[in-house]
This record gives C-alpha cells, sequence and structure tokens, in this order.
C-alpha cells in the first residue's frame, strides 16, 4: 500500500459525509439550477487515484485538440450528466468508461470534493475514487489525446501550486511538460488541501 495510504483517505471522506446519495439529493442536483442569475447546466467529473503499491497517482487526461471546447487543455474524464444517470457518480463513472476505458468494477468510490461552476455554464461536482492498478486505460481518440499520472505526493505539496496573475482561486499547477489551470487545477488543489488534513 502507498505511504498516503487508502485507510486515511477514506477516512477523510468518511467525515465529510460525502459518501451518500439520497433520491432528493440526486433529484436535486440533476435539475438545472440557478446561480448568479446564471442557469447551470450539471455535470460531474472523476478524480482517479491509482493505487500503486508505493505511492499513488492521479490520472489526467489531454483533451482532443479536435475538440470545440476547451481543446488540448488537462483534465479530468467526466462530462454533463443526463437524464438516466442516477448520481454524479454515475455520471463520472460513465463518462470515464467512454472516454478512458476504466469500468465501475475497477473503481472504488471514496466520496466527493466541493462543487464548482464553469464560464461555460456547468455546475461540475467532482468524485474521488481509487482504481485498481491492473486495470487497462483506453483513450477515445474523439476525447482524449494523452493519458498521464502525476505522483499524488507531488498534488499534496501546496508549493507545487501558483496563482494566475495573482487572481484568488485561479490556480495552475506544471508537472513536467504539462501545464494545469483552470477547473482542473481547482479541483486539484482542493484535493491538495484534503490530503494535508489529519
Amino acid at each position: 500500500m502507498n505511504s498516503l495510504g487508502c485507510f486515511h483517505l477514506r477516512n477523510v471522506f468518511l467525515r465529510r459525509k460525502a459518501c451518500t446519495v439520497g433520491t432528493n439529493e440526486r433529484i436535486a442536483w440533476s435539475n438545472p439550477k440557478i446561480i448568479d442569475k446564471k442557469i447551470m447546466r450539471s455535470a460531474a467529473v472523476l478524480v482517479p487515484l491509482i493505487d500503486y503499491p508505493d505511492e499513488m497517482r492521479v490520472l489526467l487526461t489531454v483533451r482532443a485538440s479536435s475538440l470545440s471546447v476547451h481543446p488540448g487543455q488537462v483534465a479530468f474524464p467526466g462530462g454533463k450528466m443526463e437524464a438516466f444517470d442516477a448520481s454524479p457518480e454515475e455520471t463520472a463513472l460513465r463518462e470515464t468508461r467512454e472516454e478512458v476505458g476504466l469500468g465501475r468494477q475497477s473503481i472504488d468510490l471514496l466520496g466527493r470534493l466541493n462543487p464548482y461552476t464553469t464560464e461555460t455554464g456547468f455546475a461540475v461536482m467532482p468524485v474521488v475514487g481509487v482504481v485498481n492498478t491492473i486495470a487497462e486505460t483506453i483513450p477515445d481518440p474523439r476525447e482524449v489525446d494523452t493519458i498521464f499520472e502525476v505522483p499524488l505526493s507531488f498534488i499534496s505539496d501546496e508549493f507545487q501550486f501558483k496563482l494566475y496573475n495573482g487572481r484568488e482561486e485561479a490556480w495552475t499547477l506544471q508537472y513536467q511538460s504539462y501545464y494545469v489551470s483552470g477547473l482542473t487545477a481547482k479541483i486539484l488543489y482542493e484535493l491538495s488541501t484534503v490530503l494535508r488534513k489529519k
């Protein structure tokens, strides 16, 4: 087991009471929301943690350059919540299977981070899950150019994050040749904060 440990992560998310999704919550999340007088569409992403024997790593994708929205940007697997999705968790798992080929049987969900809104009109729920190391990723070239992994120890180091132009909450992160910004960087920064909690 890795140094950070699944046990610690599970306890953190249990304390957040983030694992239970009831019917009323599903209805509230799946319906369009009005935030700051804007109608937001519901979406979800999976924050996949791969549990290697020596360490955990976060799986990220580079969006296909042919996409009309955010081409070439680093992102988590995820997308819009459909009417048949029972919860944000279902959305995140479905989109993960479609984009990177990881089936739900290989993912153990831990819980949720805080929801975020985007300038493109989405209210996004990040769902954290541990991926079995024997699971094989198969990127869909229509949506994903590249899959890469970042050590969780790197993410947990708050000094790896920088503020873009000094703007509050506008975090950026550089890992090797990959530049992470926008919503993905915000989610990673929150994950970093969660990991540092005792």
